[in-house]
């Protein structure tokens, strides 16, 4: 239990909720007759500010993110029990790390690539639609939304507290994910 205890602590937040995401994923799998293995499929949002120029790549600049995705995908194996089998928790207690571990390591993978700024472009265009005929119509809705999560960090270390006689309360994060996918950001702020 040490063990766990201290690889759970070496976690970031934001892993520890992106492998939580891909095991519920796993939960929500219909179980049938007999364990089968599904594969949970997602992306990495990899943050790109410090590939901005100066003075864009500092602290100084506005709370924001910029992110490029991830032109390989994080895949997942998950052991999904049979039907007879319920309430077997430690399954996840014991693929929890691992899992993380792994999108740890995809993640890391991906951003220290350095081809990788240079292609996000190609993967942008292979993952857009080209438009029908007629092209005021909407493209059809995705079934397979997607969930990602992104770490903005600590954000008394970009933001000050006060600027001149305003104070800044809580500072919040909006943007648009173009898709059926739900984003979110993690940061902190005054401790919280």
């Amino acid at each position: 239990m040490t063990h766990y205890l201290q690889e759970w602590i070496n976690l970031s937040p934001p892993l520890r909720i992106a492998a939580a995401i891909a095991l519920a994923v796993g939960d929500l799998a219909e179980r049938t007759e007999s364990p089968r293995t599904v594969r949970y499929i997602s992306y990495c949002l990899i943050n790109q500010r410090q590939n901005c120029v100066p003075p864009y790549n500092i602290p100084s600049q506005a709370v924001s993110v910029y992110h490029s995705v991830s032109g390989q995908y994080l895949s997942i194996d998950l052991a999904i029990p049979a039907l007879s089998d319920q309430g077997n928790s430690q399954v996840h207690q014991n693929d929890f790390i691992p899992i993380a571990q792994k999108i740890r390591s995809c993640y890391c993978d991906i951003r220290e690539d350095k081809d990788h700024v240079n292609l996000v472009p190609a993967y942008w265009a292979m993952s857009t639609s080209t438009p029908g005929p007629d092209p005021s119509v909407a493209p059809a809705r995705n079934e397979t939304p997607s969930a990602s999560i992104s770490s903005m960090g600590v954000l008394d270390n970009i933001v000050q507290h006060r600027y001149g006689s305003f104070t800044v309360g809580r500072p919040w994060v909006t943007g648009e994910e173009l898709g059926t996918g739900l984003g979110l950001f993690l940061d902190t702020w005054k401790g919280k």
